[in-house]
């Protein structure tokens, strides 16, 4: 009988002391509405892959502004080196969302060579 207790008396603290908060992952990118931020991203162009906003269309807190390439090697003559995808983001509304990008062949189906995930939170 003090078994049974001991037990329901562990289970009761326990229960006691689960929360029902989310718990939320640490935000790569901490912005206000309307301020812009930087994700840079190592590629390639000259294989074909390129950077793919995958989840896109289920984000509303960020829209994309502009998506530069710059060269790591600025020689001409060198051709197919690689260089720095930058995409310009810009904070369009509360909350907290994860971006989800894709590098990968657009016309070959399960392409993908990398995926990053980046945690946004916008006040």
């Amino acid at each position: 009988m003090k078994n049974i207790f001991t037990i329901l008396m562990f289970s009761v603290f326990f229960i006691g002391c689960a929360s029902n908060e989310a718990i939320l992952p640490i935000a790569d990118f901490k912005v206000t509405k309307n301020e812009t931020f930087k994700i840079n991203l190592t590629s390639n162009p000259s294989t074909g892959d390129s950077w793919k906003w995958s989840n896109k269309n289920d984000i509303y807190i960020v829209d994309t502004l502009k998506i530069e390439y710059k060269p790591l090697n600025s020689d001409p003559q060198i051709l197919g080196g690689s260089g720095i995808e930058t995409w310009i983001f810009k904070a369009i509304k509360s909350g907290t969302q994860i971006i989800k990008l894709e590098y990968n062949r657009s016309w070959e189906n399960n392409s993908t060579v990398e995926t990053k995930t980046f945690v946004v939170n916008v006040k």
